[in-house]
């Protein structure tokens, strides 16, 4: 771990504890990836496309990982206690908003995709919590039936966001073959 992601975990946890206004953290899927649990319970903000799918959602940008991260470079996408701001769909409840964005672009609602289709919300700003994986805590080898340590769909993920904000002036929909 690299002195500035020890910094900045620390500068968390103590505005956490002070009860202190939430500080937005605009960063890359990568930048997050890079610095791990440093950034558990962390509020960010990340430009980017939705996938989504019967199965699973996510949330990745253009950005580069590296190492053990290279894949998936996207992050478990979940949908918490979440409005719209922008102009379009404004203060609407991200869930309907988004119903509402499929359906203009002639695609079913989130609640009716079928498994075998998926899609993909581009352009999308994006404000939401951080749940990271613990430092510490791997699967252990020995054990090679037990599931995945990570979020989303088969803990395929390393890191998750939970969306609080969303804004979708600029978004568009696209069906992914």
């Amino acid at each position: 771990m690299d002195s500035a992601s020890y910094c900045i975990g620390l500068v968390i946890l103590q505005l956490s504890a002070m009860g202190a206004a939430t500080k937005v953290y605009k960063l890359s899927v990568a930048q997050i990836l890079e610095r791990g649990d440093n950034l558990n319970h962390a509020t960010v903000e990340i430009r980017g496309d939705i996938q989504i799918s019967g199965e699973l959602s996510s949330l990745g940008d253009r950005s580069k990982c590296t190492g053990a991260q290279s894949q998936p470079c996207k992050l478990s996408f979940a949908v918490g206690s979440c409005r719209v701001s922008g102009r379009r769909y404004t203060q609407q409840e991200c869930r309907d908003a988004f119903d509402r964005l499929l359906k203009q672009f002639g695609f079913p609602t989130s609640l009716q995709v079928d498994s075998g289709k998926s899609m993909v919300i581009k352009n999308v700003l994006v404000v939401g919590v951080l749940s990271t994986i613990p430092a510490g805590v791997r699967p252990d080898p020995s054990q090679p039936g037990l599931p995945r340590i990570g979020f989303g769909h088969l803990g395929v993920f390393p890191a998750e966001i939970s969306a609080t904000k969303v804004d979708l002036d600029d978004a568009l929909v696209e069906g992914i073959p």
